[in-house]
């Protein structure tokens, strides 16, 4: 049976999990999403 403090402890460290995984959704986004998004349509459409 989880005690009480643990029970906090992972609620702290899941929503710090989730800040940073939004965190680094921002960086990928700026830094990459223009070549997963705009960058490689060129290769697939046909001209």
């Amino acid at each position: 049976m989880l005690s009480l403090q643990t029970c906090f402890g992972m609620t702290r460290l899941f929503a710090l999990l989730l800040e940073t995984l939004e965190r680094f959704e921002l960086w990928f986004d700026d830094r990459f999403g223009w070549f997963f998004t705009n960058g490689m349509k060129d290769r697939h459409s046909v001209h």
